[in-house]
């Protein structure tokens, strides 16, 4: 039986080839614009979770209170908290400290470069961290005072094809720097961005008094140990402040614990490493991307309930035959399944072509993989269901619906019908919405373009 509609279904769309193409173009472009913002929407939601230990990472605020001033909320912490919380709390691995610094970098006699992603960091940030390591030993290579890691484009910047390992660096015009290891480039997802990684040795033997309560120049993050609760943590700060800081600070400082992977979408403290994009945006395009896909149904459904008269003398014609309503409607159904097949198809081209310029435009280096093929899989399952059943079910009940007698003179509705009113609701329906659309997504491009460029 389904051959047999899948055949007549066919038929009837090669037949009214405009209308099939106009439907076939409105859904893909529909499903093609949901399927870039879902690529978009999964990127922002995975921000950092390439760190195999994610789930187990998590960054140290600070609060300050100002008499007479409010307070600052900063993404920094002092020196000294890293290792004090490490000997207090057992539940806590390791512990990592991320010392920015502006830094003037030379390769002996030639010239110098003003280096602005340059970090003193600790041995274990290799350890909490997954950047990957392409030449040294990950737990040795910011273990010694003067050793520096130089990112893969960074080493090929300063030394071109010649090997960098063991090569010398002079920092600020006050100190050399041996080379000891390579790290592959940061992902472009992570918050962490960088292009030298000296150790926190260094730091502390140039700088000594940096380690300190009173000064938080400091990204902290601390690992847990597998199956740890951070609410120990949290419960337990304000009497670690207590024990632990000078009594002239104590009262005015406060910390605060952020998982690893919400500091993109929900951190907006000063002194952030990167400028973060918001929760909001995930919820406004994800609402864009349901808004687009209901004007293709809509659409869809217009163009085919337009029809009606064309089609009439064919529905009168079956039911004269004997032809049940139900078996029109699974009809017409698998008419708007093989369209909105077709058009997912269509789809997928459209958005691999688009993917170029989108990656450009949003900054972000998406690709089908990023799903997963189940995924994929699902969604294309879904899509294909969702979109022809939805924008099928309303014009396949609606043309079911004529009598033999009205179908065959043509009576079929008067401009003041419920039908005609409908599709002037939805018409006026689609308008609004592409309005409110075209409008809302020129805000948000603006102030996209205006986190990803601003110096915060």
């Amino acid at each position: 039986m389904f051959k047999i509609y899948f055949k007549t279904a066919l038929r009837i769309l090669i037949k009214s080839r405009t209308y099939t193409f106009i439907n076939i173009i409105g859904l893909a472009l529909g499903m093609a614009c949901c399927l870039l913002i879902m690529l978009y929407v999964k990127d922002e939601l995975n921000y950092d979770g390439f760190h195999r230990q994610a789930h187990r990472i998590y960054r140290i605020t600070s609060e300050v209170l100002h008499k007479g001033m409010g307070v600052t909320r900063s993404a920094t912490t002092p020196a000294r908290l890293a290792l004090t919380l490490q000997d207090t709390y057992p539940e806590i691995e390791e512990v990592v400290r991320l010392y920015p610094k502006n830094s003037l970098v030379a390769r002996g006699v030639q010239a110098e470069f003003q280096e602005e992603r340059f970090f003193y960091t600790d041995p274990a940030f290799f350890k909490v961290f997954s950047f990957r390591i392409l030449e040294g030993n990950p737990a040795e290579v910011l273990k010694a005072p003067f050793s520096v890691v130089l990112t893969e484009s960074t080493a090929k910047r300063y030394f071109g094809n010649e090997s960098a390992i063991g090569q010398v660096l002079n920092i600020d015009r006050k100190f050399d720097c041996k080379i000891t290891g390579i790290v592959q480039d940061p992902p472009y997802n992570s918050h962490i961005q960088f292009d030298f990684l000296a150790s926190f040795a260094t730091a502390e033997s140039v700088d000594p008094w940096i380690v300190n309560w009173e000064w938080p120049p400091m990204y902290t993050y601390i690992l847990l140990h597998e199956d740890q609760d951070i609410v120990e943590i949290r419960t337990q700060m304000p009497k670690f402040i207590a024990q632990n800081m000078p009594s002239h600070i104590s009262g005015q400082v406060s910390f605060r614990v952020q998982a690893l992977k919400r500091i993109h979408l929900y951190s907006h403290l000063e002194r952030e490493l990167t400028p973060n994009s918001d929760i909001v945006y995930v919820y406004i395009f994800s609402t864009i991307a349901f808004f687009i896909l209901l004007i293709a149904c809509i659409n869809f459904i217009n163009m085919t309930t337009a029809q009606s008269a064309r089609r009439a003398l064919e529905v009168g014609m079956h039911k004269v035959f004997g032809a049940h309503r139900n078996q029109l409607v699974r009809q017409f159904l698998c008419e708007s399944l093989l369209v909105a097949t077709l058009a997912f198809v269509l789809a997928l081209g459209l958005v691999e072509c688009l993917l170029p310029i989108f990656n450009s435009v949003s900054q972000k280096q998406v690709v089908w993989q990023d799903l997963g093929y189940l995924t994929v899989f699902l969604i294309s399952v879904g899509l294909v269901l969702g979109v022809g059943v939805i924008a099928g079910s309303y014009p396949a009940f609606y043309l079911s619906r004529f009598t033999p007698a009205r179908a065959v003179k043509g009576v079929l509705f008067t401009p003041h019908s419920h039908s005609a009113w409908l599709r002037k609701g939805l018409v006026i329906f689609q308008f609004a919405i592409s309005s409110i659309l075209i409008i809302g997504t020129v805000i948000i491009y603006s102030q996209l373009d205006f986190l990803q460029h601003a110096r915060l």
